[in-house]
């Protein structure tokens, strides 16, 4: 814990918790709106073995990997 995580396409991950292993397909932006104006946010999406294609937020993914909920392999 405490590395600096960078994700890349292709990196596989690995869910501890229900032993899920999904792959990083592609990163994206999304925007929207709230009370303070518009924003935009980093977003992956992963393929997952058991639950298929979702979409994360790339501090979601980091924060997951940096306390061990996720173990990152990376694509080399």
């Amino acid at each position: 814990m405490g590395d600096i995580v960078v994700l890349s396409v292709g990196d596989i991950v690995h869910n501890v918790k229900n032993g899920d292993v999904g792959l990083l397909l592609d990163q994206g932006i999304e925007t929207g709106a709230s009370g303070q104006g518009m924003f935009q946010i980093v977003v992956w999406r992963i393929y997952w073995i058991l639950e298929g294609d979702t979409t994360y937020t790339e501090e979601g993914i980091m924060n997951m990997v940096d306390t061990g909920y996720l173990v990152q392999y990376k694509n080399i």
